[in-house]
């Protein structure tokens, strides 16, 4: 070890303020200037109002400023009651306005009223001139302004604004300042004179003949002292007053004196050229200028101390220069200043004799307490292990430093040398911390442990290699905080892991595993701040953490230092300046760069505090401060409402003259507004928040952050109170005592006059409307009377329609029992006269079964309306098969009947069904109007009727004819023709159908008829393409397939006796059911629905007839639940019903009903359905049995059946090769009882569940027959056939061959 060879020592006077802050003023400096909204740079006189506002005198306007922002004052020629002039000398405020001397003249402006106005001089004769004097000074005395030219004119206020020239003898007064109580000091060209305000008297004082001219004149209390000062670069004068004589004086005095002010305890004068010089009581000088300070200009024109005794300070072309208190509370050394070496500073320590300050790349520096000497110690002048110093601690005989990557270095305070403990370089040491049990932690890469008897190091294993950023011995546990795992806390004896906090745990969560510095105050709490999250403070004993919001004044992303107080404070070093922790109030103050901060980045955990006197190291040298000394502005603050705007209109109302008591007045339509207010604050104005609150419209207070204006919208009518809270620095809120008064008034509908003038029209608007009341009632009454008669008779027709309909809906079923069993004798009768008297008996039941359908038709379209099924065909076909059906009756009446289709093969869309009744009423009409030997015709053609392409149907006879009179009457309900001939049998409905059904398909119709030579019916309908966007939309239509079309099925064909259940509650009609099918079918009969769902689901039937309209369960539902049940769902349902309606129809096909028959139906076509469906089923079983393919979709009929065969059979092939394999075995995988699955299975497929399971054994042997190598033998054993013999020979009866022909023969295809 060798001895430091070399020192670098710097005296450096300003270090003594490390010992002692207060030997003289250190003053620092804020500029303010055109940057910050100043008018311009050169400031020559500034004042202060009242109301706290600065008014600062520009060469560019007179500005107003509030510690945040100027409103300027400039001539505008559109403005009368603007500054006349804009290069401002000297201005001088008082309660009411403030006066302002210009180069050109003097002005006054008036707070309340908003306006400059100009002053005058009263002249000898009594008249006025204007004030057209270059100002130089203006004072006051005794309540009265004196102002002072450049001409050494001196004038009085006389009244208002008007004013008199004192006399002065010939003397030229340079300038003029207050003396004492009542006399003012004047500095003329003859010397020193007095003027006694009260008298008017001037008397000399002391008798100089001046050699130059005087620039500024100052009386200081402080120093007993006046002052004169010349121009630029001459001395001043000083003059000392002794038992009330005005003597010279030798006083300091210094050149260049332009203007002079005390402050604090002394004075301090402004130079033109040397800055500013303060002179202490006790004679102790200190200058400030640009080059030693942070002062602004050298030149200064104006000095100034407000209320709160800021220094204001005015320069020649560069602005403002403002110190305050607040702004000397913080006071640095920088290496841009010289008084430390380095600029970055990572580390300080300190004890009575010296600081120790260390910096990244320049080692260390160590200040003398007691006479300021620095001293650096790098790697180039000693033994230092290097120059990156990032941690110190002092343990009080040594300092122990943490040097970047390369380990630890002692410093012996007593013998001045460096021992150095090197480490691994790739431990990048970040942080020490002393246990005080003799080992010092290293945090950074790894965490080593140092013995500094021993001087070896040892790596904790704990916690594994974690980058640590700061190790906190507390109580008995190590708190250890990690860059990217958590917190960890150990056993300080044990030093096992105690608890391990990170974000995703359950019980010991933190906001992030990034935890850049943690700090534990004497009270226990912890506070850490993750990498870029702010700050949080955790409970160690509850294992929770707090944010520190915004909104509590912390708005830093990091903390990085903290340092706490012996008073309990805590103060944090951040990225963004340092923070003031106020246990009181539970808020955060911030400092920064406004504050005289060199650098608002402090440096990881480099901070201490030692003797009250806290110390931070920042990017730019070393911050230090008294915590006694932070001092926060306990006065009041003063808000001042500057203007109202209404945003309605655009227009600001002037606040400076509203009437205390009563405020501002504004209309209804006026109520969108935004107040201005302003709260001069000069020393920390950046840290001010305000919240607001409208009595009689805000519910609570409303924050507005930093913000000095605040909107109102849509306010309803009446008195509010306007007020404003303030969040000082100190972290306080204080209620403003100025407050302000809005009253909106009402709009003239809601004014007093307007409200008797409503009373009055609403109590006539309740008489008029209980007269109309009444009146209303009354009709109600008769209307309500009128209505319940229409309805009573719109009942009773409707039930008259009810009833016939329902009358004519019962018939159908007797008509059954008649046409049906007719049909069948007819058949079978031999005998020509019985068959004979038979066929009359069946065609005047046909008849009345026609006059049925026609009540059926009509009540649906009385009472449902109804809608067309449009198909596309051939309406001349059509057309001549319907009429070719009445020809043999037209025949056995004697009667001709032609058919002339004149448009051949035309195609249009129709309703088959309308049309077919349309051809009907009118052929059956004229039949039965014709006599013996009368023709009739029915015709077709293709005309154009009402610009649109049409059919024309015709019919005409040549029978008895309709009168004239009686024509039009034809189509209506229930009309009939009364003749009193024996022709008038009609119902008086069938007409009126003919008419709805041609209007549906949009069509016209008319009749042309001749009384006794006939009639004729014209039927216009548009033709409607099968692409034409007019043909009208099928809505819920069924295609009603022909019931004629019969099915033949050989009896041949039935094998066996096939069970049918008949399903219906008359009795007739199922007796004659059961005797006709009882010849080929075995027959089980059921008069209602659930009858017959018991009977199907105990019986099995293969086939169900059901009536449609049946007691307790109908046919649809029962249809329906049949379908649904997995017992019965494969059985065919054939529907009967006496309803036609295509609604039905539909209703039974959704029920999942196989076949739908109309009441009544020919007998042949319900055998032929029932043959044709049992043949349907017998081909779905043979091709089942006779194919390979296993296709569910072929043998079911329905979802349930095709998923139950889906399900036997993949239960089957999952133990195809089990031998074992049985019936029970099957019933429980597939979840069906043994009786039911044997019914189902046979139901289906023909088969027992035994050969059902063969089956798909010997198709699945066929299959790999086909399409694998494997022998016979090995097929039968994989397929479940233990026996060679067996297999061969049910698989021959199964495909008609062995398996080696069927392999042969898959192999030649």
């Amino acid at each position: 070890m060798k001895q430091i060879s070399m020192k670098k020592i710097i005296i450096l006077p300003i270090l003594f303020l490390l010992l002692n802050t207060s030997a003289f003023p250190q003053y620092s400096f804020r500029t303010i200037d055109v940057s910050n909204g100043l008018a311009e740079n050169t400031v020559r006189s500034i004042s202060q109002d009242e109301h706290g506002f600065m008014w600062i005198a520009t060469q560019n306007g007179l500005c107003r400023y509030d510690g945040m922002q100027f409103y300027t004052f400039r001539h505008d020629s559109s403005d009368t009651a603007s500054i006349k002039e804009n290069n401002i000398y000297s201005i001088f405020t008082e309660k009411d306005g403030i006066w302002i001397g210009t180069i050109e003249d003097l002005e006054y402006y008036t707070f309340k009223d908003n306006k400059f106005s100009r002053c005058s001089i009263i002249t000898k004769n009594g008249g006025s001139i204007p004030f057209n004097r270059n100002i130089k000074s203006i004072i006051s005395a005794e309540g009265k302004i004196y102002v002072l030219d450049r001409r050494g004119q001196l004038y009085k206020q006389y009244k208002g604004t008007t004013f008199r020239q004192i006399k002065t003898h010939g003397l030229y007064i340079y300038s003029l300042c207050i003396y004492s109580k009542g006399q003012i000091l004047l500095h003329s060209d003859k010397g020193l004179y007095s003027l006694d305000c009260r008298t008017g008297q001037i008397m000399e004082e002391l008798h100089e003949e001046a050699t130059k001219a005087g620039e500024t004149i100052y009386y200081s209390k402080n120093m007993n002292t006046i002052y004169i000062g010349y121009e630029i670069g001459s001395p001043s004068s000083a003059y000392r007053i002794e038992n009330g004589k005005i003597k010279r004086s030798d006083a300091y005095a210094p050149a260049s004196l332009y203007s002079a002010i005390d402050y604090d305890d002394g004075i301090v004068f402004g130079t033109n050229g040397n800055g500013i010089i303060y002179q202490s009581r006790s004679g102790q000088i200190t200058q400030y200028t640009y080059s030693n300070s942070t002062i602004c200009a050298d030149a200064i024109m104006t000095l100034f101390a407000d209320s709160d005794k800021n220094l204001w300070i005015g320069s020649y072309r560069y602005g403002i220069s403002l110190h305050s208190g607040h702004t000397n509370m913080f006071r640095s050394l920088t290496a841009t200043k010289g008084q430390i070496t380095g600029r970055i500073v990572t580390a300080i320590a300190s004890d009575s004799s010296c600081t120790y300050i260390g910096l990244d790349g320049e080692g260390l520096n160590i200040i003398d307490r007691h006479n300021g000497r620095i001293e650096s110690l790098n790697t180039s002048n000693s033994d230092i292990l290097g120059d990156n110093v990032l941690s110190i601690i002092n343990d009080g005989e040594y300092l122990w430093l943490s040097i970047y990557n390369k380990g630890l270095c002692r410093y012996s305070k007593k013998d001045k040398r460096f021992k150095n403990f090197p480490i691994d370089s790739s431990n990048q040491i970040w942080d020490i911390t002393d246990d005080s049990e003799g080992n010092i932690w290293l945090s950074g890469r790894y965490i080593y442990v140092f013995n500094k008897q021993s001087g070896k190091y040892r790596q904790l294993d704990t916690i594994g290699n974690k980058w640590s950023s700061n190790i906190i011995f507390h109580e008995n546990s190590i708190w250890i905080s990690t860059t990217e795992d958590g917190l960890y806390c150990l056993d300080r004896r044990t030093r096992n892991i105690k608890a391990h906090y990170t974000e995703n745990s359950q019980t010991n969560s933190i906001p992030s595993n990034h935890i850049g510095y943690i700090h534990i105050n004497s009270k226990g709490q912890l506070w850490l701040s993750p990498y870029n999250l702010g700050l949080y403070r955790f409970d160690i004993k509850t294992g929770k953490s707090e944010h520190i919001g915004k909104s509590s004044g912390f708005t830093a992303s990091n903390a990085t230092a903290i340092v706490e107080t012996p008073s309990g404070d805590l103060w944090i070093g951040s990225d963004n300046g340092i923070y003031h922790y106020n246990r009181k109030y539970d808020s955060f103050i911030r400092f920064g760069k406004e504050d005289n901060l060199p650098s608002t980045m402090i440096n990881h955990d480099a901070c201490i505090c030692y003797d009250d006197t806290i110390s931070f190291g920042t990017t730019n040298g070393l911050i230090y401060f008294n915590s006694h000394d932070i001092k926060y502005r306990t006065k009041p603050y003063q808000v001042s409402f500057t203007d109202v705007t209404i945003l309605n209109n655009g227009r600001h109302i002037n606040t400076n003259n509203l009437d205390a008591e009563n405020g501002i007045k504004l209309a209804y339509n006026h109520n969108f507004i935004t107040i201005n207010f302003s709260v001069p604050e000069y020393s920390s104005p950046g840290k001010l928040n305000f919240a607001c609150k409208m009595e009689g419209f805000d519910n609570t207070w409303r924050s507005i952050g930093e913000d000095r204006h605040v909107t109102y919208t849509n306010m309803p009518h009446g008195k509010y109170t306007f007020r404003i809270r303030i969040l000082g620095a100190d972290g306080q809120w204080k209620e403003s005592s100025s407050v302000m008064h809005i009253t909106i008034t009402p709009p003239w509908w809601l004014s007093p006059w307007a409200i008797c003038l409503w009373c009055i029209l609403f109590i006539a608007i309740l008489y008029v409307t209980y007269k109309v009341y009444r009146y209303q009632a009354l009709m109600k009454i008769r209307a309500r009377k009128e209505e319940m008669e229409m309805d009573m008779l719109k009942r009773d027709h409707e039930m008259k329609l009810r009833f016939y309909t329902n009358i004519s809906h019962e018939f159908r079923t007797p008509l059954t029992l008649i046409i049906t069993p007719l049909e069948v004798l007819l058949k079978e009768e031999k005998d020509k006269v019985l068959s004979q008297k038979l066929s009359q008996i069946y065609r005047n039941a046909k008849n009345l079964l026609t006059l049925v359908n026609q009540l059926l038709d009509f009540r649906k379209l009385e009472m449902y309306g109804e809608k067309l099924n449009l198909s596309y065909g051939d309406i001349s076909e059509f057309m001549e098969n319907t009429v070719q059906a009445f020809i043999p009756n037209a025949q056995n009446s004697s009667k001709e009947l032609s058919v002339d289709i004149r448009a051949k093969h035309l195609y249009t869309s129709f309703d088959r069904d309308k049309i077919c009744k349309i051809l009907n009423n009118l052929l059956s009409n004229a039949l039965k109007f014709t006599k013996e030997g009368d023709s009739i015709t029915a015709s077709l053609e293709k005309t154009v009727f009402k610009e649109q392409d049409c059919m024309l149907i015709k019919v005409s006879d040549t029978g008895v004819g309709i009168p004239q009179e009686k024509i039009k009457n034809i189509f209506d309900r229930f009309y009939q023709v009364n003749d009193n001939s024996s022709y008038n049998t009609g119902s008086g409905i069938g007409l009126h159908i003919v008419k709805e059904y041609v209007n549906l398909h949009k069509g016209h119709i008319e009749v042309t008829s001749e009384n006794g030579k006939g009639t004729t019916f014209s039927i216009y309908i548009p033709i409607i393409k099968a692409d034409s966007h007019n043909m009208p939309a099928k809505e819920n239509t069924v295609e009603n397939k022909p019931e004629t079309g019969e099915i033949s099925v050989s009896e041949s064909q039935e094998t066996g006796m096939k069970k049918i259940l008949v399903v219906e509650d008359n009795q007739e009609f199922r007796s004659f059911m059961t005797e006709q099918l009882s010849k080929d079918f075995n027959v089980i009969q059921a008069s209602d629905g659930e009858e017959g769902e018991a009977s199907a689901i105990q019986n099995l039937p293969d086939i169900i007839i059901t009536d449609i309209m049946i007691p307790k369960v109908d046919g649809v539902e029962m249809c329906k639940r049949l379908k649904n049940n997995i017992q019965t769902s494969h059985i065919p349902v054939i529907m009967l019903t006496a309803r036609t309606s295509d609604e039905f129809m539909l209703s039974g096909y959704e029920a999942g009903a196989d076949a739908y028959l109309s009441k009544p139906f020919k007998f042949d076509i319900l055998l032929a359905k029932i043959r044709n469906l049992i043949k349907r089923q017998e081909e779905r079983r043979a091709k089942f049995s006779h194919t390979i393919e296993i296709s569910t979709g072929d043998l079911a009929t329905t979802p349930i059946d095709e998923k139950l065969l889906k399900d036997t059979i993949k239960a089957i092939e999952a133990n195809i090769s089990n031998t074992e394999y049985s019936i029970d075995d099957l019933c429980t995988e597939i979840g069906l009882g043994r009786t039911n699955l044997y019914k189902k299975l046979w139901s289906i497929t023909g088969m027992t569940p035994a050969n059902f399971i063969r089956s798909i054994r010997l198709k699945k042997a066929a299959a790999m027959l086909k399409t694998t190598d494997m022998n016979i033998s090995e097929i039968a054993d994989h397929v479940g056939f233990g026996n060679i013999k067996y297999f061969n020979k049910h698989f021959k009866d199964e495909f008609g061959m062995t398996p080696t022909q069927f392999k042969k023969d898959a192999g030649n295809q």
